[in-house]
């Protein structure tokens, strides 16, 4: 900067001394006589003028330097100060906290005034830069210990003592980086699940079904047409209708099937689509009565629930029962997919008597084979089949549940045998089966449940349902005192 300075008053000094010896010069050509002045006055002029210019260029490189190594030095000790003030403010704060949340503080890092007087600046910078995360950590303590008051709250069935220490304990590396609130509850979560999976693979060795959780969280998943199910579930489907439903209600522990899914493997990374609040969730793919079209174009409805869950997830009983039949079809009536590997039971309560059925499990004669014989009798969530492919789809669960009232209705005929078979014979079938088990009867009790339908309209499509299927994640359709 100085020397840029001296280069102008050098260049002002030279450009007026340049400017009188060219005008004297030009005098002299312009009037003859005058030339011996010019040359004898713009002569000594422009030499004058040029020493001047150094001269000046000389004063002004100094003067310059020597302002600017003054400005350097002021800098410098704002600079020191500047630092040693805001470590000091930044040790102050961090005892503070560490004093509010009874927290001993680093003795490394607390440096008295004295000592600091003799560091560097660069040398308190890196003191800083060790201090700084410690400070925030305890700065987002409370926002810690939100975060780990909702999921111990949450989850008390899960976390027997108080888990704060052991959330802190996990939070604090995320709250040195001064994560988010969300971030943190993500992290919990996904703590809370694994520790659910430890859970769960300890009680399937000798399962109980007092051991599974009261509740399981039930989601619908949004459907994306564009993707195939292998894409989807690695990218993860959105949720909506998330409900809770007591576990003793539903065929499928969902802890159960997210560890089929994981082989078994607690440290792999939990797909997406799979919690919810740190809970394993139970997907629902397809509702009871969403709409189909047939092969033949013809529209019909689903009538049963399909669970998202992994080939080889337990599949356990509803509710106790007797076992109505167990059977196998690759194909439908209509030449599609089949139901497969199919077990039916038969529940009731004081009004009514209630079917459920499980397709698509998968079976080995050899390795796993389904045990059950019609007659058999189950205990509730007792494990009756694993989930498979069988019928030709991919593998999921498809869980029906029908319900038959107790007391007959005259006005229900089934149009066979001549019109003469109503729902009061219907009803007399269950209670022989029921007391006798006879595999006869229970063909014939599987075959009437679906010759009955009834028609639900959608716009202006009419669509054909069986009679007594009902919605099992629907609590008016669940036995009394269940819910």
């Amino acid at each position: 900067y100085s020397l840029h300075k001296a280069g102008q008053t050098a260049a002002h000094a030279v450009t007026l001394a340049g400017g009188a010896a060219l005008g004297l010069s030009g005098l002299g050509v312009a009037i003859p006589f005058v030339a011996p002045v010019a040359v004898a006055i713009g002569a000594p002029l422009a030499l004058g003028a040029g020493a001047y210019s150094l001269t000046s260029a000389s004063v002004s490189v100094a003067r310059y330097a020597g302002k600017d190594k003054a400005n350097a030095k002021r800098k410098q000790e704002e600079h020191v100060v500047k630092v040693k003030k805001q470590y000091t403010d930044l040790q102050n704060s961090y005892l503070k906290l560490s004093a509010e949340y009874d927290q001993e503080a680093d003795p490394t890092l607390l440096i008295a005034s004295a000592k600091l007087d003799k560091l560097t600046p660069k040398d308190i910078e890196a003191l800083a830069d060790r201090l700084k995360p410690l400070h925030q950590e305890l700065k987002l303590r409370p926002q810690v210990l939100d975060v780990a008051h909702q999921v111990a709250t949450e989850h008390s069935d899960l976390y027997g003592n108080d888990p704060t220490d052991e959330f802190i304990k996990g939070l604090s590396p995320l709250a040195r980086q001064g994560k988010s609130h969300k971030a943190m509850r993500e992290h919990l979560d996904d703590y809370t699940v694994r520790a659910r999976l430890e859970k769960a693979k300890s009680a399937t060795k000798s399962f109980e079904v007092k051991e599974a959780p009261k509740e399981a969280v039930v989601v619908i998943v949004e459907n994306n047409k564009n993707l195939t199910r292998i894409e989807q579930e690695k990218k993860g489907r959105p949720f909506r209708n998330i409900r809770n439903i007591p576990q003793k209600l539903l065929p499928v522990i969902p802890e159960e099937a997210l560890l089929v899914y994981q082989q078994g493997d607690s440290k792999a990374a939990l797909p997406k689509g799979w919690q919810h609040n740190g809970k394993v969730v139970l997907r629902v793919i397809t509702q009871s009565g969403e709409a189909r079209i047939n092969s033949d174009g013809s529209p019909r409805t689903h009538a049963h629930v399909d669970f998202g869950v992994p080939k080889g997830t337990p599949v356990r009983a509803w509710q106790q029962g007797v076992v109505v039949k167990v059977d196998y079809l690759q194909e439908s009536e209509g030449g599609g997919p089949g139901p497969g590997h199919r077990v039916t039971l038969l529940h009731e309560d004081e009004n009514f008597y209630y079917f459920s059925q499980y397709l698509h499990n998968y079976s080995d004669d050899d390795k796993d084979p389904i045990k059950l014989r019609s007659g058999d009798h189950v205990l509730a969530g007792q494990e009756i089949a694993k989930s498979g492919d069988s019928g030709g789809v991919p593998p999921h669960l498809d869980f029906g549940l029908y319900k038959v009232p107790k007391k007959a209705r005259e006005n229900i005929k089934f149009g066979v045998e001549n019109d003469e078979y109503t729902e009061k014979t219907f009803i007399e079938d269950i209670k022989e089966f029921k007391e006798n088990g006879k595999v006869e009867d229970g063909n014939s009790i599987l075959s009437n449940l679906k010759i009955l339908t009834r028609t639900i309209k959608r716009g202006k499509i009419e669509y054909s349902m069986p009679f007594y299927v009902v919605n099992p994640l629907n609590p008016a359709n669940w036995p009394t005192g269940s819910n």
